[in-house]
């Protein structure tokens, strides 16, 4: 009886460990995405500052009212993504709602490609749009959308080579 109680507290203990070690690593996870996701508005604000300031000799030919613009976008996009984490929390607690809503994709990328104009002009890379989707709008969530976008042509840049063009293609019936 004894060496049965044993077992069973140590298949307990066993299952208790396993699941502390799933959660660590979904803390992990969740610790890069949000860096990663806060890493590449704030990398664009700074790129912009500097062009702005022009003390860093950037060859990058801006207007500066591009560039505020890009500061506002990043700015509102740094607070949407707090916004985001703030629903993951509510998501933990079973409470998730994601914003649907009608977005045009096009325009969605537009606005991507723009926001990241200083970061693809420091690295030396540029975007070829094709935008051929004959109904770019879909149903989803903006700034998830956005974020994924983000996501693609932040790495893009970063795993890339210097002077790569990167091609940017919906297509669609």
């Amino acid at each position: 009886v004894m060496i049965g109680t044993l077992v069973l507290l140590l298949r307990n203990f066993m299952r208790s460990l396993t699941q502390q070690r799933k959660l660590a690593r979904m803390r992990i996870d969740l610790v890069n995405n949000i860096t990663h996701e806060f890493n590449t508005p704030i990398a664009n604000i700074g790129l912009a500052l500097d062009t702005l300031d022009r003390r860093n000799g950037s060859a990058v030919q801006f207007t500066p009212d591009e560039l505020v613009g890009i500061i506002r976008a990043e700015n509102r996009r740094l607070h949407a993504n707090m916004e985001k984490v703030m629903e993951m929390c509510r998501m933990d607690a079973g409470q998730l709602q994601l914003r649907m809503e009608p977005v045009d994709l096009h325009e969605l990328l537009r606005a991507v490609m723009q926001a990241c104009g200083p970061v693809l002009a420091d690295a030396g890379d540029s975007v070829l749009p094709q935008f051929n989707a004959p109904h770019p709008v879909v149903q989803g969530d903006r700034t998830y959308l956005s974020n994924v976008f983000f996501g693609l042509l932040d790495n893009a840049v970063k795993y890339g080579p210097p002077g790569t063009t990167i091609h940017l293609r919906t297509e669609g019936e």
